[in-house]
């Protein structure tokens, strides 16, 4: 359990497991209700890489109502996943899937590809690969608040105004049997299961060779992921290719059907990060303007149905802004600031309009972007299918909005949140050239794609190379997982949060500036997380360059009659003093114009230690209390 120091390893494997059946479950849940079954079979015939990403955006859907009204509890989450793990298992029984034999060992290549899933699920299952001022402060206290308040309020989290919420109840889901060493199970082991039986399946659909199939979902697998915590990156390029496939003219033959699904789908996507926003829109609007007008002037009712598709997508996307609006004042930022305080800047160096096009240059230009684009692009266009080419266009579209809108970040930093739509527009477009397309090409089309091919050839070599390299890494760390884990916390430090918490009436507001607050329990008090200092915070402000008396007043105005923080000299190093002074004095990055928010509040809370008479220390903690 989170905040435990013991390995989960095994509980957490066969849970992650059952959360994926879980996803299959609901989906065909889905399509039974939604999708027409063809001839002789009383069961639509999906295949489950498609059905598991219907089934994960149904569940941000419903996952939305309940942390909304509070209900997204521990076992309600795990109620939910046992009932759709039950759709599941009734499915196989009454179903069971059709292998076809054509002379290949059918059974032998299934097998493969089962191994070759679990060999990217099991060494993800305990993969300790952390980003401590993200993971530590943001993503992991998120799981942890949902799994025990059922909901995920926080006004002082800059984390959580920025998104609504769906990968961390997907954080909470994956983790209601699993502690902190396991957050990656959802990003780094669902998410490449899934991505590959979408990859698969659409594969198999075009009748490209089974082999041919693994071996290119093996390939996409090997490419390198620019993850940097353990926020939505697999996750976002299985739900904007599960809406990609959604679109396909054939997959849902009734209009309203199509429409409907297609919206769960982007809502999914919205759920997950705002940087989705655009492309979602891009691909909902666009993709079924492109299925309507098959027929010559058909124009209107083509505009009307992505209208309905929007809407649906609001609808199911509704409880998450409700929600975010409940904790943050925003429904859908940045379009509302909500808490987001004026005058810190968050995003903008403030550059003119040729440094920007200049820096838009850059990101578009960057290898990794650069080499996606072009086969991305060239397959769309050989191939001549409009859906892949919207889906370049959507990623194109993302870089560029990310470019001008946060010019405070570098390159890299950007094609990490670019990632996910740059790649689901890659997987749409360079499954293309496969199966009886290939075979039913001409000449010059098939030169054609073998000459992109060698162009890209040196990075995908490369790409490979890397994704081998890490895969091996990571395999060779599943027995240290398994048995020798270095536990996320000691026993010493734990004894010293829950020492601190105890000396906090439940019924009290505590602030928390902390390395580990996902520790704390979000059962016994309510807990204020202060992740980026400066960014956020309950009207009328955190005062900031006022001294520690405006701040105790500011604290006890809104309620808050506790202060809990880490000695700033021996702190992680978001709240390390040491880090902060160097950034002020050295960087000319963001971090250089956030370094003296955080500086001013470590300073007040070293005041208010010292000037209030109820200070209590348990080891490296401190705690306040305002009288």
């Amino acid at each position: 359990m989170l905040g435990q120091p013991v390995n989960l390893y095994w509980p957490s494997f066969f849970w992650g497991l059952l959360v994926l059946a879980s996803f299959v479950g609901w989906g065909s849940a889905i399509a039974r209700l939604l999708v027409k079954p063809v001839e002789g079979r009383p069961e639509p015939h999906l295949d489950w890489g498609l059905l598991a990403g219907w089934g994960m955006a149904w569940t941000l859907a419903a996952g939305g109502i309940l942390a909304w009204t509070s209900l997204a509890s521990r076992w309600m989450l795990v109620a939910f996943v046992l009932f759709g793990a039950g759709i599941w298992i009734v499915r196989v029984f009454r179903y069971p899937p059709q292998v076809r034999n054509d002379g290949h060992s059918r059974w032998g290549a299934c097998f493969a590809l089962l191994l070759l899933l679990l060999i990217w699920y099991a060494p993800a299952v305990a993969l300790q690969q952390f980003n401590s001022p993200d993971d530590f402060v943001a993503y992991l206290p998120f799981a942890r608040r949902l799994l025990e308040s059922g909901t995920l309020l926080d006004p002082f989290s800059f984390r959580r105004l920025q998104s609504l919420g769906g990968q961390s109840l997907l954080h909470a889901i994956t983790l209601c049997f699993g502690g902190e060493n396991n957050a990656n199970l959802l990003d780094c082991g669902l998410g490449p299961v899934m991505m590959a039986g979408l990859l698969f399946g659409v594969l198999r659909a075009q009748r490209s060779g089974l082999y041919w199939s693994i071996a290119t979902v093996a390939l996409f697998l090997l490419m390198p992921v620019p993850r940097a915590n353990v926020m939505s990156q697999t996750t976002g390029v299985v739900l904007l290719f599960t809406l990609y496939r959604t679109l396909l003219p054939g997959t849902i033959p009734g209009r309203w059907q199509r429409l409907l699904v297609t919206g769960l789908a982007a809502a999914g996507v919205c759920a997950l990060r705002s940087s989705f926003y655009i492309a979602a829109f891009i691909i909902v609007t666009g993709g079924v303007m492109v299925v309507e007008t098959t027929r010559p002037g058909n124009w209107r009712g083509a505009v009307v149905s992505a209208a309905k598709a929007v809407a649906f997508a609001a609808l199911f996307v509704l409880p998450w802004m409700l929600l975010s609006y409940r904790s943050s004042n925003s429904l859908l930022y940045p379009f509302m600031r909500g808490t987001h305080q004026p005058g810190f800047e968050a995003f903008s160096a403030g550059l003119s309009g040729i440094q920007i096009a200049a820096f838009c240059a850059r990101v578009l230009t960057q290898t990794n972007v650069l080499m996606l684009l072009i086969a991305s692009l060239a397959a769309a266009l050989l191939y001549r299918r409009p859906l892949s080419l919207l889906m370049v266009f959507a990623a194109l579209v993302t870089g560029i909005t990310l470019a001008v809108s946060l010019t405070f970040g570098d390159p890299p930093i950007l094609y990490r949140y670019l990632h996910p739509v740059l790649f689901a527009a890659v997987l749409a477009a360079c499954s293309l050239p496969f199966g009886d397309a290939w075979r039913q090409s001409p000449q010059w089309k098939r030169q054609a794609c073998i000459g992109v091919l060698i162009l890209v050839s040196p990075y995908l070599l490369a790409c490979a190379s890397w994704g081998l390299q890490r895969q091996t890494a990571a395999l060779a760390s599943l027995p240290s997982q398994i048995s020798g884990q270095t536990m996320f916390v000691s026993q010493r430090e734990l004894q010293a949060y829950r020492q601190l918490q105890s000396a906090v009436p439940p019924s009290a507001a505590l602030f928390a500036a902390m390395d580990k607050p996902s520790l704390l329990s979000y059962q016994k008090a309510t807990v204020y997380g202060a992740d980026v200092v400066g960014a956020c915070s309950l009207p009328p402000g955190l005062p900031f360059f006022r001294g520690p008396a405006a701040v105790k007043s500011y604290f006890k105005a809104v309620g808050i009659e506790y202060l809990a923080y880490t000695d700033f000299e021996v702190a992680l190093p978001l709240y390390n003093r040491r880090h902060w002074v160097e950034e002020r004095d050295t960087s000319a990055t963001m971090w250089h114009s956030w370094a003296p928010y955080f500086l001013d509040l470590m300073d007040n809370l070293d005041q208010l230690s010292r000037s209030e008479r109820n200070v209590r220390r348990f080891d490296a903690l401190r705690l306040i209390r305002l009288e």
